[in-house]
């Protein structure tokens, strides 16, 4: 082989190579922000438990009795739901619930909290933050805030913004407001003027969320959002990992400068080698160097644009490849074999229509075409192939496809000058085998990888039922989960009988 078809294979394999990088950058990125967002998940998911735990232990203690418990149930839930908010999004706990009998209840950052649960007065717990303000005058003078139930800020907001002209007219609008409420809420400001609606914020939740019996309501609709959320941030993140006509157009002008350069610097080299000094180069010389030029930035770009979009396709799977567990190493090799395999198929598609365009001017017979079709199909696999394995000796972007490709495309040209034809045949049985092995393995693997993904599933549907708050489906998801942990079905308390049985015999 020629330095000349040297320089030309490996400036293709190193365009192929590069183009495979760009998409690897993103495969990377990708599975590293699916890796935080795990993360992020199960810290949210740990702030609500946690709240759950705790506010499980006040309903059992009865904590400030029946009528006083859900204030503080509205405490602990403001911090396990405002955390786990802020844990989803990719951010650390900001509240702590400081339980202290201090004046505040609440730390959000470095602003206190004082938390007014009250239903009773028809103030919109305004009576609570009044009595408050009269045991603490000084409670406001560092920014801190009173916060009360969201559906009672809305309330007081919506009064505030009415006349006395138009409060007059609420009983008769029908909207459940009254005068008096209006009324209240305007004389709260009037009694208290160093507190402004700006002192006051709305809680994460309403006065009926907090309740007793409406808290595991509650909480159950808070693990939606949450789980909403965390599949809103992934499709966001899949979405932007995603390819774009601005990172493709980049990867075809790349690729179009990088082979019409090599095509100029090639020609200019081959007739300085045939004796011609630069001065000396005529206008038919440079007129063939710049079509020669020409032709290799066309191709270059074709090139460019079509490996682009064949690693591209592997990158639109890279999250089914993280779903079912496959690591970005291993994406990764098959992303740069992709890149090597898709401009073989370029550069033999090139070579295969200069041989057509030959045979149609009638300058080869039809046994050449078919001969010449097939080294040229073969040259570009060995590129390929020696491409691939540099690129995993050497895994050093670019690098690695350019020395693979320069070393063995000159070891494969050796070999096909100097081996006989049954050496050539053994080596091209031994090559089939591989291939055929190959892909065995790999239907072995994806159907292995199947299999092992529908037994995790199956695993965690009866998981979830085992311990589903629910007790009939709890019962009969334990039974599933004992069956599939290899329990005898003697040994098994499936009916009220043998429970019954187990527990008082």
């Amino acid at each position: 082989m020629s330095t000349e078809q040297v320089i030309k294979s490996t400036q293709e394999q190193a365009v192929a190579s590069w183009a495979g990088y760009l998409n690897q950058i993103r495969i990377e990125n990708l599975f590293g922000l699916l890796d935080k967002q795990d993360c992020n998940m199960q810290k949210a998911m740990n702030a609500i438990k946690d709240a759950q735990k705790d506010i499980r232990k006040l309903i059992l203690t009865n904590r400030g009795s029946y009528k006083g418990v859900h204030g503080f149930i509205a405490e602990v839930a403001e911090v396990g739901i405002g955390n786990a908010k802020e844990n989803i999004q990719g951010n650390k706990n900001i509240y702590e619930w400081l339980d202290n009998n201090g004046p505040s209840d609440l730390e959000r950052g470095t602003t206190l909290i004082q938390q007014k649960f009250v239903n009773s007065g028809g103030t919109f717990s305004l009576g609570a933050v009044a009595k408050h303000i009269k045991k603490y005058p000084d409670y406001l003078k560092n920014g801190e805030k009173y916060q009360i139930p969201k559906d009672h800020y809305e309330s007081i907001k919506y009064l505030l913004s009415l006349s006395k002209e138009d409060a007059g007219k609420l009983i008769k609008s029908g909207d459940g407001y009254t005068y008096s409420q209006w009324q209240s809420v305007h004389e709260f400001f009037e009694n208290n003027p160093d507190v402004s609606i700006k002192d006051i914020e709305p809680s994460l939740l309403e006065y009926k969320d907090v309740q007793v019996g409406t808290i595991d309501h509650t909480i159950k609709r808070e693990k939606a959002s949450i789980r909403e959320t965390d599949r809103q941030r992934r499709d966001d993140t899949i979405k932007n990992s995603k390819s774009n006509l601005k990172e493709a157009g980049k990867a075809t002008a790349v690729s179009a400068a990088i082979e019409g350069g090599t095509a100029f610097i090639t020609g200019v080299v081959k007739r300085i080698k045939s004796g011609k000094s630069l001065k000396d180069f005529t206008q038919d010389d440079w007129e063939e160097i710049i079509k020669e030029t020409g032709i290799g930035t066309v191709k270059g770009g074709i090139r460019g644009a079509s490996i682009y979009g064949v690693t591209t396709a592997i990158v639109s799977k890279a999250p089914e490849f993280y779903n079912v567990g496959i690591s970005k190493e291993a994406v990764a090799t098959y992303n740069k074999t992709a890149s090597a395999a898709a401009n073989a198929i370029v550069t033999a598609s090139f070579g295969f229509a200069g041989l057509i365009n030959e045979f149609r001017k009638n300058e080869i017979s039809e046994q050449k075409l078919l001969e010449d079709s097939q080294i040229v199909c073969l040259d570009a696999s060995i590129s390929a192939l020696s491409s691939i394995i540099g690129q995993m000796v050497i895994p050093v972007p670019v690098l690695g496809a350019i020395i693979g490709n320069a070393v063995g495309t000159m070891l494969y040209e050796t070999a096909k000058t100097n081996f006989n034809a049954k050496e050539q045949a053994i080596m091209k049985q031994y090559y089939d085998e591989m291939i055929a092995l190959d892909n065995k393995l790999d239907e072995q693997y994806r159907q292995f990888a199947a299999d092992i993904q529908s037994a995790f599933e199956s695993f965690l549907y009866i998981v979830s039922n085992a311990f589903s708050p629910d007790l009939e489906t709890a019962f009969e998801g334990s039974v599933e989960l004992a069956k599939l942990c290899g329990v005898a079905d003697e040994e098994i308390l499936d009916t009220i009988e043998k429970g019954r049985s187990y527990f008082l015999n």
